[in-house]
């Protein structure tokens, strides 16, 4: 499962635990993605953030970024999604640390425009298409759903913005999703509501299990919880 949700390689998942990840419409979290590489530019982020008290610190901290970012695609199997998300995010990437204003829809015209350059036959890929009509949608719609209820309490807050999220996405992907696989998953909503704000923390609890076992100090009781989480 560390291997799926770090790197998109399910071909050794168990069966029953795949079909159940299925049913609960939580499959999307076994496959690196969007949201994904979000995540991850959002830590490198932070964890780069010194670097900016440096001189020239901003354009040495955008290649640090850029670097760790396609490293992690190459690594990731350079997928129409993975390289998709990657592609975008390092757009963004320049243009904030290099004080540069941006527009979702330039980015991702401009995200669409590289990849189809270099891959064109992604254009008929089923992933390729999910991603960027999800992408789209959540531009679209959920800053009008999220208009619809401000909740002041910080966590119901947390929990709207997921639901507008999910529910923009999956608005997205219907017809897609309805045409290729001819199934919804009911359960997508519920279980993105528990999943998704959890997804960074797992994430997160990943990269120090895998750093832990690699220099070989990995309690035991840590990877018995994560073993449980996921």
């Amino acid at each position: 499962i560390i291997n799926a949700l770090f790197l998109g390689q399910r071909q050794n998942i168990d069966r029953a635990i795949y079909t159940n990840y299925t049913n609960a419409g939580a499959i999307h979290i076994l496959a690196v993605s969007g949201l994904h590489v979000g995540i991850i530019f959002l830590i490198l982020n932070f964890l780069f953030k010194p670097i900016e008290r440096l001189k020239k610190g901003y354009l040495i901290k955008t290649i640090f970024l850029l670097t760790t970012l396609w490293g992690f695609a190459v690594i990731a199997g350079l997928s129409a999604s993975v390289t998709r998300a990657v592609t975008m995010f390092s757009i963004v990437a320049i243009a904030v640390n290099l004080k540069r204003p941006t527009n979702v829809y330039n980015t991702l015209a401009i995200s669409i425009f590289v990849i189809l350059l270099f891959k064109p036959l992604f254009i008929f890929d089923v992933g390729f298409q999910l991603s960027f009509l999800a992408v789209f949608a959540i531009v679209a719609i959920e800053p009008m759903l999220n208009k619809l209820w401000k909740p002041k309490n910080k966590l119901l807050k947390i929990y709207w913005q997921t639901l507008t999220v999910t529910i923009s996405a999956q608005f997205g992907i219907i017809p897609i999703s309805l045409f290729y696989f001819h199934q919804f998953p009911g359960l997508f909503f519920i279980s993105n509501l528990v999943i998704i704000p959890l997804l960074g923390f797992i994430l997160g609890f990943g990269i120090l299990i895998i750093l832990l076992a690699s220099i070989n100090v990995l309690p035991q009781f840590l990877a018995d919880a994560f073993g449980f989480i996921i």
